[in-house]
């Protein structure tokens, strides 16, 4: 409904109206309410005063026996507007009065401050003030209509103000703009619009006059721009159609029939005769999601299938289409773009063989290898380094970062001790950051040796053998050679010892 409003002025209306009336109603009713709130204290407390001052006097009158100087203690309330009615009664039933004299006409409608009447330290009777806030509520509707008057006045003036400079700002530039929009569609004149500003909307109209003086020479741009095309079209082995879906036709380019090595006059331009070059494998497949895509259930169509050529064997071709809707979302054209993609296929199955080989080549070593790309996450592994590193394999099948894997050993307890992970750490850090060598043994004994090599584009290669035989075998040399030079050294005490 916002998008029908026919004119910017009245969206603007709708705006500034509504904005400006709820602003100034929240503020009043908050001035009414704080002020008539202080308004009716300072009543409640204006009377309580005067009814306490009231019971102190009538004790005074009370106890003197004045009866007529208490009742006119009472008339003389009528001086106080907020003041209704005011009673007294005393506990011997010796004086009662009321002023005035008929009572209060509707005293639950009023407010009422009762006051003990003392005299001689004993209570000798009561004193009741009933009051009303009707002095506010008159003040306060009075503010409410005066508000209302100058709201309204400073609405108009605004409402004027506001109409007269959207006009001057933003009418009279845009309705120039429009016209020569209107002449370029209908005409194809090309008006500069004579307007110049330092806003936003001269800003626009400023970049639409460059925009104008520039079409002419996009115009002798796009002509070698299609020139350019062509070539490229022809150079990367491509080829563009067009399916008029309302009749039925299609179009493409000349390269299409050369990427299947027919003439150009050998393939009859229908949608029969381009169907039937579909593989079998890939026929109901392509025309299940082009009619899906036609029905508006994918927003964009892109899809890689096989060809049949002219000697009967199959080129695998990338499509890409873009549809063309009318305002009720019909689909009316489908255009799209064929690329050869049969050298670009062959090299994803060769990476693959390749890929496959390494993987083999990778499990059939006796060795534990890790690759880690420059995130220093997991791409590549075999399963000896599963039980090298004491991992869950699926753990590696989810392409975990260095440092969970790092977080998983721990947790397996495959530095032993709580600290040993700390005396180890700055070690296993270098791993991603230069050539490292050292030897980690874990929880269970086996030694292994750890060889972290970074690659030149960012990531690392780590290699973990078992070297626990050597190791024990390093040790036993070191243990005998140890034992060997204790012995040399008690046999020199010895002979020092027989010299002497």
């Amino acid at each position: 409904m916002w998008n029908k409003v026919p004119a910017i002025r009245v969206k603007f209306l709708l705006i500034l109206i509504p904005v400006l009336t709820l602003s100034t109603v929240l503020f009043t009713t908050v001035f009414v309410v704080t002020e008539g709130a202080d308004l009716r204290r300072d009543i409640s407390l204006r009377v309580a005063a005067i009814a306490q001052a009231n019971a102190t006097v009538l004790a005074d009158r009370l106890r003197a026996a004045d009866f007529t100087g208490a009742r006119s203690i009472l008339a003389s309330m009528s001086v106080y507007t907020e003041i209704r009615c005011v009673a007294v009664t005393t506990g011997a039933e010796a004086f009662a009065a009321v002023w005035p004299e008929g009572g209060c006409e509707y005293p639950k409608k009023f407010m009422s401050i009762t006051r003990d009447i003392i005299s001689n330290g004993v209570l000798s009777g009561k004193t009741t003030v009933n009051y009303s806030f009707d002095t506010v509520n008159n003040q306060l509707w009075s503010q409410v209509i005066w508000t209302i008057v100058l709201f309204t006045l400073l609405l108009a003036v605004t409402v004027i103000t506001a109409l007269l400079a959207h006009r001057v700002t933003i009418v009279i530039p845009l309705m120039r703009l429009i016209e020569s929009i209107r002449l370029a569609e209908q005409k194809g004149s090309r008006q500069l619009v004579e307007w110049q500003a330092n806003d936003e909307l001269g800003n626009v109209i400023a970049a639409y006059n460059r925009l104008l003086v520039k079409l002419a020479y996009e115009e002798v741009a796009l002509r070698k721009g299609e020139e350019r095309l062509s070539l490229a079209i022809a150079a990367t082995r491509s080829s563009v159609w067009d399916m008029d879906l309302a009749g039925g036709h299609i179009w493409w380019s000349p390269e299409f029939p050369l990427l299947l090595d027919y003439r150009p006059d050998e393939l009859p331009m229908t949608i029969a005769a381009f169907e039937s070059l579909f593989h079998p494998e890939d026929r109901d497949r392509v025309i299940s999601e082009s009619m899906r895509h036609i029905a508006g259930e994918t927003e964009s169509y892109s899809n890689v299938y096989r060809l049949r050529c002219c000697d009967g064997s199959y080129r695998w071709v990338e499509d890409k289409a873009t549809t063309i809707r009318d305002a009720a979302g019909i689909a009316k054209r489908l255009t799209g773009v064929i690329a050869d993609i049969t050298e670009r296929k062959q090299a994803e199955v060769d990476l693959a063989r390749e890929r496959s080989i390494l993987q083999a080549t990778l499990e059939n070593v006796d060795q534990g290898i890790v690759m880690y790309d420059s995130n220093n996450r997991l791409v590549a592994y075999n399963r000896r380094a599963a039980d090298m590193l004491n991992v869950p394999l699926i753990l590696l099948t989810r392409r975990p970062t260095f440092d969970e894997v790092l977080r998983c050993q721990i947790e397996r307890g495959e530095f032993g001790p709580e600290n040993a992970f700390e005396q180890e750490e700055e070690r296993w850090r270098l791993c991603p950051v230069e050539y490292f060598c050292f030897k980690h043994r874990r929880a269970d004994g086996t030694v292994l040796e750890v060889r972290s090599n970074p690659l030149f584009q960012g990531g690392f290669v780590c290699t973990y053998t078992d070297v626990t035989a050597e190791s024990l075998a390093a040790e036993k040399t070191n243990a005998a050679k140890q034992a060997t030079e204790r012995a040399y050294a008690q046999l020199k005490d010895a002979q020092a010892s027989l010299v002497q």
